[in-house]
């Protein structure tokens, strides 16, 4: 396993929650994957990276806890995993059979990436428009809001983490620079599949593996 070097971003401290016992800072996979989605620099991929979604569950469709597409047109799935000092685990148990398996591959076009971005894309600005001008300490979102950052536990991670979603996501989606990132991306796809058809090159998929330590507030 490559550690990888120090690398720091600042932002608003969490919101806390009283029944969190421990890694206040940390406290899930989906905390971390919202960093990294606000961040992608801390992955220190030598090129950009524009998220594309995050899947909440389906590890056989879509595995992974990130989706996004670098600025040379290659797909990157990242999971992150918290590392708290318990019994050790496989982060590729769920890629194996998934990159083996041949009926995977018209998941990774770009035309059903796009797809799939744009329907996530569509509920996020829903979600900014009704639900982030009501976001506060004492209002947890109720039910479920999809979208193209981690959505799961009724958006566990964009409450506790609202200043950073407001300020480094929000903020992209809603100006319109977020959307236009991902359609240079998902245009790199494009002409990279017609390469593909007059060469014997592979699809470029790039599997990336994040464990965070356990932090205390």
């Amino acid at each position: 396993m490559k550690l990888l070097p120090t690398r720091y971003a600042f932002c608003a401290p969490p919101i806390a929650e009283p029944r969190r016992t421990f890694g206040e800072i940390i406290p899930s996979e989906e905390s971390a994957s919202l960093w990294l989605w606000a961040w992608p620099r801390l992955l220190g991929w030598p090129r950009r990276i524009n998220w594309l979604f995050s899947p909440v569950v389906g590890n056989k469709k879509y595995p992974g806890d990130l989706w996004g597409i670098d600025s040379a047109g290659h797909l990157i799935i990242v999971e992150t995993k918290i590392n708290r000092g318990a019994a050790l685990q496989n982060p590729f148990e769920d890629f194996v059979p998934y990159t083996r398996s041949n009926a995977n591959n018209r998941l990774w076009s770009a035309e059903t990436l796009f797809n799939r971005w744009w329907d996530l894309l569509i509920s996020e600005l829903a979600f900014i428009a009704s639900e982030l001008p009501r976001l506060c300490l004492a209002r947890q979102p109720e039910g479920t809001h999809r979208g193209v950052v981690p959505y799961s536990v009724h958006r566990d991670a964009v409450w506790r983490w609202q200043e950073l979603y407001r300020n480094q996501i929000a903020a992209l989606i809603v100006d319109g620079s977020y959307e236009r990132a991902v359609r240079r991306s998902l245009r790199c796809v494009r002409q990279h599949a017609i390469r593909l058809l007059s060469s014997s090159d592979s699809w470029r998929l790039c599997v990336l593996v994040i464990w965070f330590s356990q932090l205390e507030a």
